[in-house]
């Protein structure tokens, strides 16, 4: 499954959740890490971000774990630069 596939599985996910921003933080053990959330709360003090993971098989995983969550947010952070 290709990166391209990943982000349309996170995109749906988000849309059948309510979130209208998916961005890619990496790919880590198999897994593509994305954060995903609202326009609306950007700016806002929500706590953690919602992490999702998807591995090969296209199946998704709204992790929770803090190494996890601090992992992908460091990715998102060095992406940026």
């Amino acid at each position: 499954m290709t990166q391209e596939q990943k982000q349309s599985i996170a995109q749906a996910y988000g849309d059948k959740h309510g979130y209208d921003i998916v961005t890619p933080a990496g790919v880590r053990d198999g897994y593509a890490y994305f954060d995903i959330t609202n326009k609306s709360l950007i700016g806002r003090k929500t706590g953690l971000p919602h992490i999702l993971k998807i591995n090969d098989a296209g199946r998704v995983i709204e992790t929770r774990s803090i190494p996890e969550v601090m992992w992908a947010i460091k990715q998102i952070k060095e992406a940026a630069k």
